[in-house]
């Protein structure tokens, strides 16, 4: 693998790991020597992740997603430093 700047910060990543997306693609991910974001190389499978709905039966999927958004706060306060800023990326 080779290294990666980056996308936050621009400075050099090192290669982190590697893990399997969608079930299909083999996807290596960088960690940033710098902030330590953790990001992926170029997403090639975002046509294959979109070309479906997530679930069609799936009825609570934006009530989850406010629900962790509600709690995400109180998560951070709890495991990490008050005063640290946070970025949510996705």
């Amino acid at each position: 693998p080779s290294p990666m700047d980056c996308r936050i910060c621009q400075k050099p990543a090192e290669w982190f790991t590697k893990a399997k997306v969608l079930d299909t693609y083999w996807v290596q991910y960088f960690r940033c020597l710098s902030c330590g974001f953790v990001f992926t190389e170029q997403p090639h499978w975002l046509e294959h992740a979109y070309s479906h709905a997530i679930n069609t039966s799936d009825l609570g999927l934006v009530s989850r997603n406010v629900y962790l958004a509600q709690i995400l706060p109180q998560i951070i306060k709890a495991l990490f430093q008050q005063n640290g800023q946070f970025l949510d990326y996705g």
